[in-house]
């Protein structure tokens, strides 16, 4: 992994970051701020391990959920895909987008059907898995280690179906 250290840091800037995730993608709930915080820390501070859960950021149109995960992405610039709006880029015939990336955004995927239920066991594994086999074009199949975390940002009320006792989303 690597980064860039910086000589200075503008507090003012990271104020009114934290303001967008406490007022907006929290809600002002202290206990979501602190996960989320966390959640983020840990990806940045343990680099190859999972969090073994994903985050779904739901709500309004232009409320600044993409301002938010626009900014993890940047952080994390090369080691995230920040706009991916199809299943198929996760757990289909070319999901080279996740590959060795440490952050993905499922940006506004469409809502999930009951045709679609072997994508979301297969969307779930993503989360827990140590490796997954990354299938790229003209390239044989072969398996990476597993170290992306999701964010899936939608307007929908049901993205996904997720079963009461589940624990790989937040």
């Amino acid at each position: 992994f690597k980064y860039m250290q910086l000589d200075e840091v503008d507090q003012t800037k990271i104020e009114q970051f934290l303001g967008l995730v406490k007022d907006t993608i929290a809600s002002n709930d202290e206990l979501i701020y602190e996960y989320l915080l966390n959640w983020f820390s840990f990806i940045v501070q343990n680099i190859g391990k999972k969090t073994e859960t994903s985050i779904i950021l739901q709500g309004l149109q232009g409320i600044g959920k993409n301002v938010f995960t626009n900014v993890l992405c940047e952080l994390l610039a090369g080691y995230s895909s920040k706009n991916i709006t199809e299943i198929d880029d996760f757990i289909g015939k070319f999901n080279i987008a996740i590959e060795n990336k440490m952050l993905a955004i499922a940006n506004e995927m469409k809502n999930f059907g009951e045709s679609r239920m072997s994508n979301m066991d297969a969307l779930k594994s993503i989360n827990t898995e140590s490796a997954f086999v990354i299938n790229e074009k003209y390239v044989p199949k072969h398996e990476v280690e597993n170290v992306v975390h999701i964010i899936i940002v939608t307007n929908n009320i049901f993205p996904l179906k997720i079963e009461n006792s589940d624990r790989r989303y937040v």
